[in-house]
């Protein structure tokens, strides 16, 4: 996924696009810097990684629902979009993994749109096998 961009922004690349590495790229596109966020994930959508590429709803998380949010300063925005999946669920709900994943990528994806004209996301698939550091920036 390419957004456009306004001016020239610092590169950041994130290897891998597991919890930690979407959820830092998350937070760097919410900055009012302009950046441009390369994550590089080996397999498979943003966001999942081995904690969350689970496709068995019986591989729940260990925290309740109420406490998973990305955003400390909005702690019910996990919640919101869980209960637009399921709208039984409650605060101490305990969900699918699989579901989090979800909400990862939905985070990630809406981050992205919200940054438009101040700074971009690249995602690719593959594996980062060297990385270049040059004066001005840095390739994978």
């Amino acid at each position: 996924m390419e957004t456009p961009i306004a001016e020239s922004p610092r590169k950041v690349i994130i290897i891998g696009a597991g919890f930690s590495g979407t959820a830092l790229a998350v937070q760097l596109l919410r900055q009012e810097r302009p950046v441009h966020v390369v994550l590089v994930n080996r397999f498979g959508p943003m966001g999942r990684g081995v904690a969350y590429g689970t496709r068995l709803e019986a591989h729940v998380l260990n925290v309740p629902a109420a406490q998973m949010s990305l955003f400390p300063a909005d702690p019910e925005h996990f919640l919101r979009f869980a209960k637009g999946k399921a709208p039984d669920l409650g605060p101490q709900s305990f969900v699918s993994r699989q579901l989090y994943g979800e909400y990862l990528e939905s985070t990630l994806e809406d981050q992205a749109r919200e940054a438009l004209g101040r700074s971009r996301l690249t995602t690719t698939i593959g594996r980062a096998l060297t990385v270049n550091v040059e004066a001005d920036g840095c390739d994978i």
